[in-house]
């Protein structure tokens, strides 16, 4: 039977290159692309940095800023809602034009 080893993802810090590395939760959407990619989510216990590992590389992750996520949201909320204000405001004008 040929079974080809399996590649454990890279075991240090890109940033510091310690080796207190541990498996990190999937926070943000790109975290979960990345993990469905195929990358582990870890974290340095030295120096609290965040990077995807994969089997031989690893790319460090950006820790938003605090105020960062809740501007974020209230901008998307803001674009869903006039975004949905423009479609009604199309469709009670086809409407409204087709009926004569």
């Amino acid at each position: 039977m040929n079974s080809s080893p399996v590649r454990q993802p890279a075991r240090s810090c890109p940033h510091c290159h310690s080796d207190r590395v541990r498996r990190s939760h999937r926070r943000a959407t790109a975290d979960r692309i990345l993990h469905a990619l195929g990358a582990e989510i870890r974290r340095c216990s030295k120096c609290r940095r965040r990077h995807a590992a994969f089997a031989t590389f690893s790319l460090p992750l950006n820790e938003p800023a605090a105020g960062e996520g809740v501007w974020t949201r209230i901008l998307v909320m803001a674009s869903g809602f006039v975004v949905c204000l423009v479609f009604v405001w199309w469709v009670i004008r086809r409407f409204t034009e087709s009926s004569g």
